[in-house]
């Protein structure tokens, strides 16, 4: 790929020293870049024996070659190691503008290796790296971070960084991206890597300009399809992600009370409407013209400090109607704690939850100080403070469900939602079945972006896929031909570095293959496109096989499995054997 030239920036922080170099040409054919690249490096710098918080591990942060293009929603970079939190395989995917300044800057990928010997931050500016120290900066929270690092660098400067809950190697910590407006690299306690390496920030400036293979036929290719774009995106313009939680509940995908209710009367009370009170303005990613970023007042400890990013569709469904918390000024500002602490939305909403419930089963005797009780706002405000200062009950909240529940032993596995240690996203597989295959077999754990699949049952289409008309989504018959097929794509997407929302907008994968082409200079069809994709997956897979993953881990938790919206329930392991067949995998899910 002439056009993506797989600069790599390798930082060694144990010895101060930094090592430039170019991938080869059949490396770029092969894993595309983004996910893909990050994948096949992890794997040739890490194994089964490696510590996800040991100086070995590795971090890496890797565009794809439609990174900072302008083909819409391009604004993406992935973050890929092992994760602290599951012990396998992590990506983390993120929107904003450090990628693109990253590649503006002549880099396509940056890897982290070792650790300082005390907090340091890295400074990309261009082609210009210097480590700096980051004493001043440890113990602030990542908007205060941004600001210092800006004012110390240009104010043009884009900055990565982790907050108190990084630092202490909580492991639901976040790397949040572009200062106030909070975007997050959040799945997987990436932050804890980031953390346990000493480094606290990322900033990084470029000024290049990033080179496409044909950019008259890009843009005009763009310029065909824009008006529809704008036209099937409305919705998400006026009202951001949050704009899906009353239609969410209606379809029975919301979670209410860590996944034990179908239905809330309070949910207008935490809806896209009620957001849109608080919404002063919206924010854009690189290239994107829907702007689902809100930006709202932001009310912390009584007083209004400034403006900041507002939750998206998860951490209003995790932090709010998994919790029974129905004030949207308390989200407001959980989301904000969570944002400047660098936590994971998803996670701290689906911990407070299992807290929550676990404390009204009695199981958090002698282990909780205060009442932790449902629907409670300021408790939830209290826990994810004492979660990213790792104190209290929130040292026990900070490693995730799965260690939680192995913690309190009794009932707690009951009510432990997550898969392979990840803590489910806000989308019910009850209400897409698709979704059971697609979680249980993600390769980050619970996930419903590594397949997507639940778009489709949801009315969307790939006519070039064979993915058209009426999806029965109570059903178990075609799922696992359906969830292959998102999977290769989606792994796709992840590897050149596109927004998934695309898929709303009206975007099929013919039109992606012609981007990706005039972009780089490929020829690529629609075969060799899905079978990079099934490659990439498997590869990931591989990953994880290495490190212990089995059958016995994808499986749905027991609360999840229970059939609450149609007549017939549906057979997951019967799934699962169609699943593994169909992908060639034996029958204990092995790669063959």
């Amino acid at each position: 790929m002439k056009h993506y030239y797989g600069n790599v920036l390798e930082v060694n922080l144990t010895s101060g020293q930094h090592e430039i170099y170019n991938l080869e040409e059949e490396i770029l054919d092969k894993y595309i870049g983004g996910s893909g690249i990050a994948t096949k490096l992890l794997m040739d710098n890490t194994d089964d024996k490696t510590d996800p918080l040991g100086s070995d591990n590795v971090l890496i942060f890797s565009t794809g070659p439609l990174t900072g293009t302008p083909v819409p929603s391009s604004g993406r970079h992935a973050i890929v190691s092992k994760s602290p939190l599951t012990g396998i395989y992590c990506e983390s995917d993120v929107g904003g503008y450090w990628g693109n300044n990253l590649r503006k800057a002549g880099f396509d990928i940056l890897v982290m290796k070792g650790k300082a010997s005390s907090p340091v931050y890295l400074w990309i500016n261009n082609k210009s790296v210097e480590i700096r120290s980051a004493s001043h900066l440890w113990g602030k929270d990542t908007i205060i971070t941004d600001e210092i690092i800006k004012e110390e660098t240009s104010k043009k400067t884009v900055v990565a960084s982790i907050g108190s809950a990084g630092e202490n190697k909580v492991l639901l910590s976040s790397i949040m991206h572009d200062g106030s407006h909070g975007r997050a690299a959040a799945r997987g306690g990436l932050g804890a890597v980031m953390g346990s390496k000493n480094l606290k920030s990322i900033a990084v400036f470029g000024d290049k300009n990033i080179q496409v293979s044909d950019i008259r036929g890009l843009k005009d290719s763009i310029k065909i399809v824009a008006k529809d774009m704008v036209k099937n995106s409305r919705g998400n313009m006026d009202y951001g992600t949050a704009g899906y939680v009353e239609a969410s509940e209606t379809l029975g995908e919301l979670p209410i009370k860590n996944w034990q209710l179908r239905n809330w009367p309070n949910v207008k009370k935490i809806s896209g409407d009620e957001l849109a009170k608080f919404v002063q303005s919206s924010f854009h990613c690189h290239s994107c013209f829907v702007g689902c970023g809100r930006v709202v007042p932001l009310k912390i400890n009584n007083s209004i400090e400034k403006f900041g990013g507002g939750p998206e569709y998860e951490s209003v469904a995790l932090l709010g109607s998994n919790c029974l918390i129905d004030d949207m000024e308390k989200i407001i500002e959980a989301n904000e704690l969570c944002n400047r602490y660098g936590l994971d939305t998803i996670s701290i909403g689906s911990v407070v939850a299992f807290a929550m419930e676990a404390y009204e089963k009695g199981l958090l005797k002698g282990i909780a100080e205060y009442p932790i009780l449902w629907g409670d706002g300021n408790v939830l405000l209290k826990l994810i403070h004492e979660i990213g200062m790792k104190k209290g009950i929130g040292e026990l909240l900070g490693q995730g469900v799965k260690k939680m529940a192995e913690i309190l032993g009794r009932d707690a596995q009951k009510f432990a939602i997550h898969v392979k240690g990840l803590e489910f996203p806000a989308h019910d597989p009850r209400a897409c079945t698709s979704s059971y295959l697609g979680f249980a077999t993600s390769n980050r754990g619970a996930c419903h972006l590594q397949a997507f699949s639940h778009a489709y049952e949801l009315g969307n289409t790939e006519p070039p896929l064979g993915i058209e008309g009426e999806i029965n989504r109570y059903s178990d018959e075609s799922k696992a031909e359906l969830v292959i097929k998102s999977q290769n794509l989606m792994s796709m997407y992840d590897s050149i570095k596109i927004c998934k929302f695309l898929i709303f907008s009206g975007i099929h994968v013919d039109q992606v293959i012609s981007w990706f082409n005039l972009a780089t200079g490929r020829h690529m069809g629609l075969d060799d496109f899905m079978e990079t994709g099934n490659m990439l997956f498997n590869l990931k897979r591989t990953y994880n096989q290495m490190c212990g993953i089995s059958k016995k881990d994808e499986i749905i938790p027991p609360r999840i499995l229970s059939d609450g919206l149609s007549e017939k329930g549906i057979n997951f392991n019967k799934m699962l054997q169609e699943y593994y067949y169909l992908r060639g995998y034996d029958k204990e899910g092995k790669l063959k």
